[in-house]
């Protein structure tokens, strides 16, 4: 008798999805940059799909905050500006504060050390000069201290936020400002003192860091306080 095969269930992602995570990368990447026009009709023919899936990925973008549709000028990239700084920080500070504080507590040693490979991944990004995969291994340090945490709706909110830190930490680096570093930087420092269960150090850590990126951000012409 031939054994049975068992069945694994891949998931495959909508179309809308896809598009939303190309154009997303786009504009992370500084591709389409503040003010870009996104026409439904023109990303179809530039996706070679229906307008459908392209109004779906506008949505889920829109929704993430960094494209705005506004009255006789459609739909464009959006700009940040310092209360969006000053928000996106306050709210991403509490969160991964929290999520510390949880990971200190819910999480095995060996999940731990394994969030060591996102070190691996900044420090190989830098040396290779990949400012888009700085970016994404970065997003990825702390995704998975929020994953380490073990609470869903912790990682629920925080990967609301997930596009808005990537574009802010994309325009620190655009800045040159010291806000990716592996071994013996911050992040470093911020895990270390999570696998020694020192919560409140890797906190502090973690919140210095965050106070020094919006007192150089905030010295950057590109942000003002006018509304989009």
């Amino acid at each position: 008798m031939v054994p049975q095969m068992q069945v694994e269930r891949v998931e495959v992602p909508d179309l809308w999805e896809v598009v939303a995570d190309r154009i997303r990368n786009q504009i992370i990447g500084g591709e389409l940059p503040p003010g870009s026009r996104l026409v439904e009709t023109e990303l179809a023919t530039r996706f070679g799909t229906s307008r459908g899936p392209i109004r779906e990925a506008l949505r889920e973008l829109e929704r993430e905050g960094i494209i705005i549709s506004a009255p006789r000028r459609g739909t464009v990239v959006g700009s940040m500006t310092k209360q969006d700084l000053e928000e996106v920080y306050s709210v991403r500070e509490a969160l991964e504060l929290l999520a510390l504080k949880e990971a200190s507590r819910k999480a095995d040693d060996a999940t731990l050390e394994a969030i060591k490979v996102h070190l691996d991944a900044i420090d190989k990004a830098i040396a290779a000069g990949d400012t888009a995969e700085v970016v994404r291994a970065d997003l990825e340090f702390h995704r998975a201290i929020c994953k380490a945490a073990g609470n869903g709706r912790l990682l629920a909110a925080w990967e609301q936020l997930a596009s808005p830190i990537a574009l802010l930490i994309r325009l620190a680096m655009s800045m040159n400002i010291a806000l990716v570093r592996g071994e013996g930087g911050h992040h470093q420092q911020v895990l270390q003192a999570l696998i020694e269960r020192n919560p409140d150090r890797a906190g502090a850590i973690l919140s210095r860091n965050f106070k020094q990126v919006i007192k150089a951000l905030f010295k950057s012409e590109r942000f003002t306080r006018a509304e989009h």
